[in-house]
């Protein structure tokens, strides 16, 4: 009889370093029914805005660099020069710094992404889905709106989730093997 192991992880929000602004972002896909959401913080790990958005995509990729695409929209706008994006999709990633080619219906978004990117610099990374849980609050938020929201104030749910990041309560995410 075959034996099923699992693996724990740990997984810890960090802060980014002065004077970067980090944003996690996530887009919430299920049967047509789309969201994306995103939360930028400082260096202290302070919340300086927030994004939920319902949008219509195809599929789970699309709504991943649809909401990169928001995050990176708004740090332009903001003037934010350096930013670290923490995203879960480990494709998005070795799309957008070129580790691999995309296919061709995706190619427009991350080319319209990179050209955003001329004006700022950033480097992306990846956490687990346990280890974006506000983001991805924000994205299933987005799927229920009845409209765009951008803010600064959080609310309640989302202040304890960023609340908990900053005191380094980890997040775990069990594996099997």
């Amino acid at each position: 009889m075959d034996q099923i192991y699992s693996k724990v992880i740990k997984i810890y929000w960090k802060n980014p370093s002065y004077p970067h602004v980090k944003v996690n972002t996530y887009g919430s896909f299920t049967a047509h029914i789309v969201g994306i959401g995103g939360v930028f913080r400082d260096y202290k790990g302070r919340c300086i805005m927030f994004f939920k958005a319902p949008i219509i995509i195809e599929d789970a990729l699309e709504a991943e660099k649809a909401a990169l695409y928001w995050a990176i929209k708004m740090a332009v706008i903001n003037r934010w020069t350096q930013i670290q994006a923490e995203v879960d999709s480990s494709m998005l990633i070795e799309y957008m710094t070129g580790i691999v080619v995309p296919p061709w219906h995706i190619q427009q978004r991350i080319i319209k992404i990179k050209h955003l990117t001329k004006e700022i610099q950033i480097n992306y990374c990846f956490t687990y889905r346990e280890g974006n849980k506000p983001a991805n609050y924000l994205a299933i938020e987005g799927v229920e709106s009845q409209r765009q929201t951008v803010a600064t104030n959080p609310t309640q749910i989302l202040a304890d989730m960023l609340k908990g990041d900053k005191l380094q309560i980890p997040y775990l995410s069990i594996t099997k093997s």
